[in-house]
């Protein structure tokens, strides 16, 4: 019986897993969203989500049984958005930003928004960020704005996977616009900005380790409830 510990990136080149054992020694194991390695634009949640079951499947190959995975912590996750409807099905796919959306900032910028949001949520106004993506999905994408009922960050949508919760901690929140640093909540004007409702966005929690019941039944049978959960 072994003991390891699981290191998981999550990037644009695909799923990278390392596994340590007790003594320290490590398996690497990457699997790409696609046949050429490279799908950051167009890539689907069921591509995301066919990486991730892939690179666990292989996992459960190399251990035995009696092996358990005590620890798996997500150390990198990159930069992606969700809209989904009400039973969490994606509306497009995840949406990484786009530079033609550079004159959503300049507006922003030039009436005084841009700054007052970036001074309330710590964040500088990017293509990529959440918010922007939000707000051309309203200007440009009505229908799919619309019938979007919950938006999610790539990290939130590995918790929903994992524990079936939509939940965002404050470190994570500030990385999407939406989240004001001073008032430890979701920002008023951000949410006016985009008509955002704060039931479509993640719950908001305190603890940066993953806790609760296990929800995914795909995962090897030694990762279980007693495995503890962390994200970076």
């Amino acid at each position: 019986m072994m003991k390891y510990k699981l290191l998981v990136d999550i990037n644009p080149l695909g799923v990278d897993l390392e596994l340590i054992d007790e003594n320290n020694q490590a398996q690497h194991l990457h699997v790409p969203f696609d046949d050429q390695g490279f799908a950051v634009q167009g890539l689907t949640q069921d591509d995301f989500v066919k990486a991730i079951k892939a690179g666990f499947e292989i996992l459960e190959s190399h251990l035995q049984d009696s092996d358990t995975i005590e620890h798996i912590e997500f150390t990198d996750i990159m930069n992606g958005w969700m809209a989904l409807d009400e039973t969490f099905k994606p509306l497009t796919p995840i949406l990484m930003g786009d530079a033609q959306d550079e004159h959503f900032i300049e507006a922003l910028m030039m009436n005084g928004i841009g700054g007052q949001l970036q001074r309330k949520t710590g964040v500088p106004l990017a293509v990529t960020l959440p918010l922007i993506i939000t707000l051309r999905l309203k200007n440009n994408e009505p229908e799919i704005y619309k019938n979007t009922a919950h938006y999610m960050t790539l990290r939130a949508y590995i918790v929903y996977m994992l524990f079936g919760t939509n939940t965002a901690t404050p470190a994570f929140a500030a990385r999407t616009g939406f989240y004001n640093s001073e008032q430890m909540g979701w920002d008023t004007q951000a949410l006016a900005l985009t008509g955002v409702q704060p039931e479509q966005l993640p719950i908001l929690v305190s603890d940066q380790a993953l806790v609760g019941d296990l929800k995914a039944t795909w995962l090897p049978k030694m990762i279980n409830h007693k495995t503890v959960f962390k994200m970076h």
